[in-house]
């Protein structure tokens, strides 16, 4: 004789962690296989596993023609000590994201140096930076638009 006893139990936020990516696709990909190693896990002890996946920003990736026109101009207003264009990929959760799924652009850091990174508790804005860095937008800014207008249209 088998006994079958109906068992209802939902878990919420075992798996609540960011899954982030520097592309749609492999994103994608990622979604797909771990809904596989869910299924094949419900499969094994004949239960039922539902996956989902929210996904609040998009990953924010510059274009190429947009960076380097941006750079050029920040290199031609800051000089070039102060402009670091080649570093990695970060996996930043930026609303610009949605901007740049709809136009092409780029997304620049401005840094402040020191040894902690911006969301952390030990992060000290250095207020030296206001006037050098905010109080030139106009500066650099002027060319960005006044160079290449219809890039903006």
């Amino acid at each position: 004789m088998r006994l079958a006893i109906k068992v209802e139990c939902t878990l919420a936020g075992m798996m609540d962690t960011p899954i982030r990516t520097l592309s749609s696709r492999l994103l994608s990909e990622v979604k797909d296989g771990v809904d596989r190693l869910c299924q094949g896990a419900a499969q094994s002890y004949y239960v039922r596993i539902e996956t989902e996946f929210l996904q609040y920003y998009p990953e924010t990736i510059n274009t190429k023609a947009e960076t380097e026109f941006c750079e050029a101009v920040l290199r031609s207003t800051f000089g070039d000590a102060r402009v670091h264009a080649d570093f990695e990929p970060n996996m930043t959760s930026e609303d610009f994201g949605f901007m740049l799924e709809a136009r092409p652009g780029t997304y620049v850091l401005a840094g402040g140096g020191g040894e902690a990174g911006l969301h952390n508790p030990g992060y000290d804005f250095n207020d030296e930076l206001i006037p050098q860095v905010f109080g030139t937008g106009p500066r650099w800014h002027s060319p960005a638009f006044s160079d290449r207008p219809s890039r903006f249209d």
